[in-house]
């Protein structure tokens, strides 16, 4: 059965009040199997790992810094700090038994397009994930082209595999199904909701948009995905969930989530 997770967004202690620690308590006390972060130092992840042990959570992802990711095609020093940034994330992740990276390849409709430069580091970047044992799931975002890229040239390294956002393919790469393309890669998802709006991104909790929920359930099924299904929200943001807590509003996301579950495990039979 499939795991379910959300993620953790630092507006839940910056702005609501909800620590770490409480933050992996109550989705622990909900029924949450996991949680990702999105790596700021070492420091922190370590924090999490502990946290993730102590409340008996699975640690499922680290998402890799929003660095200026375009500068991995570009030339300069830039880009090879954005290069050494996500090897560390990796180490990150090997150092904590962290099984997953998650990563964007390009950012903006305008993104430069895929370059020498760009291909050699990436190559040392997929033999630093190689080496360490993790698994770099690529995760979907404008550019279909990077991650036609990645899955043809690494085709064969079982390290490379694809991370399923479902609200991107939605508001930012309008057109394109990613599942029926990468499904059989899929290790990860990023679920949550908006109105298929381009560039309207807002990650709502699933079934609070527009999102056809079913067709994605469906391709999941279709690719026998038994990985984990992972929320990936904004928090209780006052203009969509006026007045509601964080408890109130990580059981409500809970019950999102548990419902796509149940879907898929019909679909599946």
């Amino acid at each position: 059965m499939n795991p379910l997770g959300t993620n953790y967004y630092w507006d839940y202690e910056t702005k609501y009040g909800l620590t770490r620690e409480e933050f992996c308590r109550l989705i622990a006390e909900i029924g949450f199997d996991g949680f990702f972060s999105v790596r700021r130092d070492r420091e922190e992840t370590a924090l999490f790992a502990s946290l993730a042990a102590k409340h008996g959570l699975t640690y499922s992802s680290l998402h890799a810094p929003y660095a200026p990711v375009n500068e991995m095609w570009l030339p300069g020093e830039k880009g090879d700090a954005v290069l050494a940034e996500f090897c560390d994330t990796l180490k990150d992740a090997a150092d904590h038994g962290i099984p997953v990276v998650v990563m964007h390849m390009s950012s903006g409709d305008a993104a430069p397009p895929i370059t020498d430069i760009g291909r050699a580091r990436y190559d040392r970047l997929v033999n630093c994930a190689v080496k360490l044992g993790v698994t770099l799931a690529l995760e979907n975002q404008r550019k279909l082209a990077n991650l036609a890229y990645m899955f043809e040239t690494y085709a064969d390294v079982p390290n490379v595999r694809f991370c399923w956002d479902m609200g991107h393919e939605s508001a930012l790469g309008p057109g394109f199904a990613y599942m029926p393309m990468f499904g059989k890669k899929a290790v990860y998802t990023h679920i949550h909701d908006n109105f298929c709006v381009h560039n309207g991104d807002i990650h709502l909790i699933p079934f609070d948009g527009g999102i056809d929920f079913s067709a994605r359930v469906r391709h999941l099924a279709e690719n026998e995905y038994c990985g984990p299904l992972t929320l990936e929200l904004s928090g209780p943001r006052p203009d969509y969930y006026a007045g509601m807590g964080c408890e109130e509003y990580l059981r409500r996301a809970f019950a999102a989530v548990s419902r796509l579950r149940d879907m898929l495990r019909h679909k599946g039979d």
